[in-house]
């Protein structure tokens, strides 16, 4: 995949305004350039699972994933947003791990400019995202964080269909995973991306639960895990992931 860039190597200037111990970060739509329609990285993995408990049963997703790869994924779904990427310009992050699960990441913002609101009308542009660094919790939004409406968490979805729904399709045959939602949901996980990757958050595994955990994840979506360096999931599986900046790009 020589053509193909690393998502390991987006947005190196704007990353650097990151680093260090900074209170927060403001980047309008012209620091940040629309993001490319393909990436890939070996350095995040995507395991499956399925959760049972009470008679109720849950898909999961596990990222496992070091800090620096996490903070660039977000900044290409705040770049998502901000340029109004369309569904036809989904962004596909091939993710080329030995030990992945899912093949492949859609971002896929359903976010849209034009909008009508009772006797409102209009269009809504996003030019600058403000960033401010806190302390982020394994379960990110139950202590008064909560939208009122669960659809305005961000959205997942286990398939075999970027472009479908997956209904009856067995596990093993799930092998992409979407990232789609509305302007707040996806703003949402900006913010959680950015605060997990930055290296002063004490936590090293987080959980998006669904209907019967502590929520954090727009309905119908699987429950959604992340393992940083010092989780259980990154001893399992991620102990050859690279845990620090990359090196040079190495085209293969």
């Amino acid at each position: 995949m020589p053509d193909i860039p690393f998502l390991d190597h987006a947005y190196p200037d704007v990353v650097r305004r990151f680093n260090g111990n900074v209170p927060g970060v403001d980047i309008n739509a012209a620091a940040l350039p629309p993001p490319e329609t393909e990436y890939r990285t070996a350095n995040i993995l995507v395991q499956k699972s399925r959760r049972s408990t009470g008679g109720y049963t849950a898909q999961q997703a596990i990222f496992v994933a070091s800090r620096y790869v996490l903070r660039r994924l977000a900044l290409v779904v705040a770049s998502a947003i901000m340029h109004d990427c369309k569904p036809h310009r989904r962004i596909k992050i091939a993710l080329t791990h030995a030990e992945t699960e899912v093949e492949a990441l859609f971002i896929d913002p359903k976010y849209t400019r034009a909008f009508s609101a009772g006797a409102f009308s209009g269009s809504a542009v996003v030019e600058k995202l403000h960033w401010s660094w806190h302390q982020t919790a394994k379960h990110p939004w139950i202590r008064g964080h909560l939208p009122a409406d669960p659809g305005d968490l961000p959205h997942f979805d286990l398939t075999d269909d970027p472009e479908g729904d997956s209904l009856g399709v067995r596990m093993d045959q799930l092998n992409y995973l979407r990232i789609d939602g509305g302007l707040e949901g996806m703003g949402r996980l900006v913010e959680f991306l950015l605060n997990i990757s930055d290296p002063r958050n004490e936590g090293v595994e987080f959980d998006l639960e669904g209907e019967d955990g502590f929520r954090g994840v727009a309905p119908a979506s699987p429950e959604v895990r992340f393992g940083l360096p010092g989780s259980i999931w990154w001893d399992i599986y991620g102990r050859d992931l690279d845990d620090g900046e990359p090196p040079v790009a190495k085209e293969d």
